[in-house]
């Protein structure tokens, strides 16, 4: 038995500074924006090197963001909350999309814009790139005499678009939201949601839309994307082989498979 009071010889002396494990230094410097071999900005959120460079920030931040994670933070923030905002400072952002360049451009504001006025103004301003895209796809479709394989049409954000029924598109709107009842679900597909973001129309339950894959994870459309078969028919003055080869695809598709929904 030990001594009462005695201490261990293997206690460590008070006052010792125990040195970092590698990964809390290395988890530091990310944090921080700097990549260990020095060479480059670290994105701070990700914490991935950033390829070319980083975000040109509209607020007094040091932070180092890539483009995506960037983009997807604002458009998080606008589903949250409802306004754009800067994941580090929390300024509010004012987002346009120039349409000569093609991308989007950021600003600080003073007031605090409502979702809906953000996406308007965004949608509107995005249009005329967006049936540029789709005039440019089936030029290119039927002077080449492409497949559905060889491409499929830009969206204005840089993902594709791609043909879903309005089943499938109803219940890719039901994994976004979020899980709902089985009876709620069924009227979403007796009348979707889905309006066309073009002519703003409706879409019928028995059509088809073009959705783009990127969903709702960019600002510039936090509300997903969609074009209706018309306006994408219309646009793209095509009867190309590609677009006709989709559409059947689309109409002749069995059922989707779907995940067990609640009562």
């Amino acid at each position: 038995m030990r001594r009462s009071g005695s201490r261990s010889r293997s206690t460590s002396p008070r006052g010792r500074i125990r040195p970092l494990p590698r990964r809390s230094v290395t988890n530091t410097y990310l944090r921080m924006g700097l990549a260990l071999d020095g060479e480059g900005p670290v994105c701070g959120i990700c914490f991935e090197p950033v390829e070319g460079c980083p975000v040109l920030l509209p607020c007094a931040c040091r932070a180092d963001y890539c483009g995506t994670c960037w983009d997807r933070a604002l458009a998080s923030s606008m589903i949250l909350r409802g306004t754009a905002s800067c994941p580090s400072c929390r300024a509010t952002v004012r987002v346009d999309f120039d349409a000569g360049a093609c991308q989007l451009r950021f600003s600080l504001t003073s007031t605090t814009p409502l979702f809906d006025d953000t996406r308007s103004r965004l949608y509107e301003q995005a249009r005329p790139a967006q049936i540029q895209l789709l005039r440019s796809y089936g030029v290119a479709a039927n002077d080449d005499h492409r497949t559905s394989d060889d491409g499929a049409p830009k969206c204005v954000c840089g993902s594709q678009l791609t043909c879903l029924s309005l089943r499938e598109r109803v219940f890719r709107y039901v994994a976004e939201v979020g899980r709902l009842r089985r009876t709620r679900v069924e009227e979403l597909i007796a009348a979707p949601p889905i309006r066309c973001d073009l002519c703003n129309g409706r879409v019928g339950a028995n059509g088809s839309v073009w959705t783009c894959e990127n969903g709702r994870r960019t600002v510039l459309h936090a509300a997903s994307y969609d074009v209706c078969e018309s306006c994408f028919e219309y646009y793209t003055e095509s009867l190309c082989e590609g677009v006709s080869s989709w559409r059947a695809r689309v109409r002749g598709a069995a059922e989707c498979v779907i995940a067990p929904l609640h009562h």
